[in-house]
């Protein structure tokens, strides 16, 4: 089931009621880290690596067109994610930020999560997140803890339930108070009869008794992927319509729509463009908000899950890019091998007006490159000559050109390939 969906919109909803609730430390990162908690919960584990072939090497993070986060992966012999630092511009320089290290069990489980801060050239241990396992596999704990004078003080844990077919049905939720855990809220899931998710409901812990509070409804297409996703609210006397997102698929494309109920009617609130590559790995994700009924690039929530589980989350970017092992990336372009052909995704994308597409060819030839919108007419010619064997960086401007999808293809020899941009004005 493709959950990337739910994630903005379950982030934006609970960030509205716990951001600002709380001052210290311990419970900023308790009210940021709940925002995530549904999401977390649909999903057996974080930072796994499945696919050994596609491995992600790096993820920049853009602020308005400038380059504002980074994140680099380091991998174990498992092809499993060992540890992944995070890097922000500062002062004209990247300077390491934190750092997170996994820790996995005999059958690749993802068993723990050290957060660390870089304080003066030092790691400082800060979250410890720990997960636990049903013989089946099924994430049945994951708790956190904070560090405060030299010891690990608990902060929160989720405690999962699933049914004989491993279908997770209830999660509860406490946090630690003093000496002992206090309940927080609880999740109820159920499932269509094809065995995919249908709703959630959740209850919050309130004098003594669970009191409804919110709820999600599913529906999906023909092809099993989710079409649209209704979050309400509970009033104190019925169910409220809150936000609603509405999926839309195109080849390696994918927009993500939120509306919000308001007035007796759902208006725009904000979408996310996802591109991907032929196997669904995710390579972009751009942001936009609906201000003055136009649609802008904005801050916000870029989250994405890939085919083998790789599960990440932005929090105030506009548009976010992911480089792979298999593609030009920030600190691999010298692997690759030089015996075969590629071509890239464009950099940046979404572009408004000018992208840049890298490729190479492993011997001299004639080569083609040339840009076509939906229709199939050709746009732009951008390279039709012979060339010498290497790596080329080509400049496109779509000043001249509307807002869409198009589609560059190169021809070189017996290679042929074409990728998806968008251009957004």
């Amino acid at each position: 089931m493709n959950k990337k969906s739910i994630l903005t919109l379950i982030a934006i909803l609970i960030a509205n009621n716990l951001f600002a609730q709380h001052e210290s430390k311990e419970m900023e990162y308790f009210s940021h880290n709940e925002i995530f908690r549904k999401i977390d919960l649909l999903s057996k584990s974080q930072n796994t690596q499945i696919d050994s072939e596609v491995k992600i090497d790096s993820i920049v993070a853009y602020h308005f067109g400038t380059a504002t986060e980074r994140r680099f992966f380091h991998y174990n012999d498992q092809n499993k994610i060992e540890s992944h630092i995070y890097q922000y511009f500062n002062n004209d320089i990247w300077e390491d930020s934190w750092k997170f290290t996994n820790e996995y069990d005999s059958f690749g489980n993802i068993i723990s999560t050290l957060h660390a801060f870089n304080n003066n050239g030092t790691w400082q241990p800060d979250i410890l997140e720990s997960f636990s396992y049903d013989t089946n596999g099924n994430n049945i704990e994951h708790s956190h803890q904070f560090y405060q004078n030299n010891s690990w003080v608990n902060l929160f844990k989720n405690t999962n339930y699933f049914d004989s077919e491993n279908k997770q049905t209830s999660a509860f939720n406490e946090e630690w108070s003093d000496t002992r855990w206090v309940n927080t809220s609880r999740d109820t899931l159920h499932y269509y009869e094809n065995g995919l998710l249908e709703s959630m409901e959740v209850e919050k812990w309130t004098d003594s008794s669970w009191q409804k509070n919110i709820f999600y409804q599913w529906e999906y297409n023909d092809d099993d992927k989710i079409s649209d996703i209704i979050i309400l609210t509970w009033d104190g006397i019925t169910w409220k319509y809150l936000i609603k997102g509405t999926n839309k698929y195109e080849e390696n494309i994918k927009e993500e729509l939120i509306e919000i109920w308001e007035a007796g009617t759902w208006n725009n609130n904000a979408r996310t463009t996802y591109t991907s590559d032929s196997k669904g790995y995710t390579t972009s994700g751009f942001y936009e908000s609906f201000i003055n009924e136009l649609w802008r690039e904005d801050s916000g929530v870029i989250i994405f899950q890939n085919p083998d589980n790789f599960f990440h989350r932005f929090w105030g970017p506009s548009e976010v890019l992911v480089y792979y092992n298999s593609t030009t990336s920030l600190n691999n372009e010298k692997n690759i091998n030089l015996t075969d052909y590629n071509l890239s995704q464009n950099y940046p994308n979404p572009f408004n007006p000018n992208t840049k597409i890298n490729y190479q060819i492993p011997s001299d030839g004639f080569v083609s490159l040339k840009i076509y919108d939906v229709t199939g007419q050709v746009v732009a010619s951008l390279v039709n000559k012979v060339q010498t064997k290497g790596k080329y960086e080509i400049d496109f401007n779509a000043t001249n050109l509307s807002s869409g999808i198009y589609f560059y293809r190169i021809k070189s020899g017996d290679f042929i390939k074409s990728m998806n941009m968008i251009l957004l004005k």
